[in-house]
């Protein structure tokens, strides 16, 4: 579940998810977990499990750079893709520079959801600044710089991005998900305080 916003309903949410009140133990066996997309600034890594302080030691936040994630969603995943794909339909041979990351698939109808394909193309990378350089001066791409730019709703791209991101974490090859205490003795004081009352 998105946590970048309203970060502490989120955690309270997923914290008390599948939580029974009455027996003061989790009665469903399923999870919500926060995440949330950062800036590449204040990460060391791309794809990361915190622990959120005051909070049962097994419960925590999912963080990835969110500039690391759109590139693989829109650049790699679908723009990279469709490049491919249309390279092959011109040369049926070109198999030889395939995309960095394997294709999204959609259900066949998914056309018909024109709100969902729209915000599927809301990002642009842009050039953030002009080139200085003049035609005779050598500006190497290094030198040049790119970002993320939305242009409407964006909300089922994040939804996209955050299910990806998710889906890596948990299938990384040393996955293990933390787990609540069999006596989740941790979890009931934190029902009512220091979370405040999830906004409608």
């Amino acid at each position: 579940m998105d946590a970048k916003y309203r970060k502490l309903d989120v955690q309270r949410a997923c914290l008390l998810y599948g939580w029974d009140q009455k027996l003061k133990r989790y009665t469903d066996k399923h999870r919500l977990w926060p995440i949330a997309g950062i800036n590449a600034d204040l990460a060391t890594r791309s794809i990361s499990f915190s622990h959120i302080p005051l909070r049962p030691k097994w419960f925590g936040v999912t963080v990835f750079v969110d500039r690391d994630a759109k590139h693989e969603l829109y650049t790699e995943r679908i723009n990279g893709s469709v490049t491919h794909r249309e390279k092959l339909l011109k040369e049926p041979g070109a198999h030889d520079d395939p995309p960095n990351a394997p294709p999204l698939w959609f259900p066949e109808n998914v056309a018909a959801d024109e709100e969902f394909v729209k915000e599927l193309c809301s990002e642009h990378l842009i050039q953030k600044t002009l080139d200085q350089a003049t035609p005779a001066e050598f500006l190497p791409s290094a030198a040049k710089e790119f970002e993320w730019k939305r242009k409407g709703p964006n909300h089922w791209g994040d939804a996209v991005k955050v299910a990806i991101v998710g889906y890596r974490w948990i299938t990384r090859d040393d996955a293990e998900l933390p787990k609540p205490e069999s006596s989740d003795e941790t979890v009931s004081p934190l029902i009512a305080k220091p979370f405040r009352p999830i906004q409608s």
